[in-house]
């Protein structure tokens, strides 16, 4: 029985001898699981044996800290030379793993009253009332400051 019922069952109105007797576990159990005021999450850990490329994990972690926008193919050729004789799959994954995501600032483009314009040209297709079809070419201008 999971905890999530364990919690239902006794705001349903069951005693905690009853929600131990439907879960087949102590009493204490069920006490423990209701003061608990969030779940423990569960660890995810690795199925199977380590990463061949975890001993170089260090090494990883500093050249990223050193600059984050290497590419994976430098860094994989750069622990090479430190001795690594894996796959680039295994390195690979630990740099996808430790890399910091950075997003670049936004820069918004501005300009004074009238100053600057943006056209596009396009196109649309129509259907009017009577059943035709036309594709009609436009033009589009917009001043930046009316946005």
């Amino acid at each position: 029985m999971k905890r999530h019922e364990i919690e239902v069952l006794r705001r349903a109105g069951f005693s905690l001898r009853a929600v131990a007797r439907k879960a087949g576990i102590a009493r204490n159990t069920v006490k423990r699981i209701l003061e608990e005021t969030q779940p423990i999450e569960a660890r995810r850990r690795p199925v199977g044996r380590p990463s061949i490329a975890t001993p170089f994990e260090v090494l990883v972690e500093q050249i990223l800290r050193e600059r984050c926008d290497l590419p994976t193919v430098e860094i994989l050729r750069r622990l090479r030379e430190q001795g690594y004789a894996g796959g680039k799959n295994p390195v690979y994954q630990m740099v996808r793993r430790l890399r910091k995501i950075v997003t670049p600032p936004l820069v918004r483009f501005e300009g004074l009253v009238g100053e600057f314009c943006q056209n596009d040209f396009g196109h649309v297709r129509v259907r009017y009332d009577d059943g035709t079809e036309e594709i009609l070419h436009f033009f589009a201008s917009r001043l930046k400051w009316s946005r």
